[in-house]
């Protein structure tokens, strides 16, 4: 990974450019690469991902029906679909993986 484009709110962001703001990565120069560690499984199943669905002409993984990026309103959709499949209706009510970021603190990204 050698930069980012996050989909910033307009809450946040005045940015003529629209929501979504390349750039370099934080605390690293531009073009330099991070690292992200990944368990074999979870390479195992990008890779049949990647394999079946390709990537876009950027490298991004996920594309929307226009093959743009997901936006967020999208993603978070479905991410409270999968919490709602995977999980208890105990773990549910409880802030476990309540959003997509909440994994860091899991250690589950990198």
């Amino acid at each position: 990974m050698d930069a980012n484009n996050p989909e910033i709110s307009p809450r946040w962001s005045d940015a003529p450019d629209g929501p979504r703001q390349a750039r370099e990565l934080k605390h690293r120069a531009k073009g330099e690469v991070r690292q992200v560690p990944l368990n074999p499984p979870l390479v195992a199943i990008l890779r049949r991902h990647i394999d079946t669905f390709g990537v876009t002409a950027d490298g991004r993984l996920f594309r929307s029906g226009q093959d743009g990026p997901v936006k967020a309103i999208r993603y978070i959709a479905r991410w409270r679909q999968a919490r709602e499949i995977a999980l208890t209706p105990a773990k549910q009510a409880s802030p476990l993986a309540r959003r997509p970021y909440d994994l860091r603190h899991a250690a589950v990204s990198g």
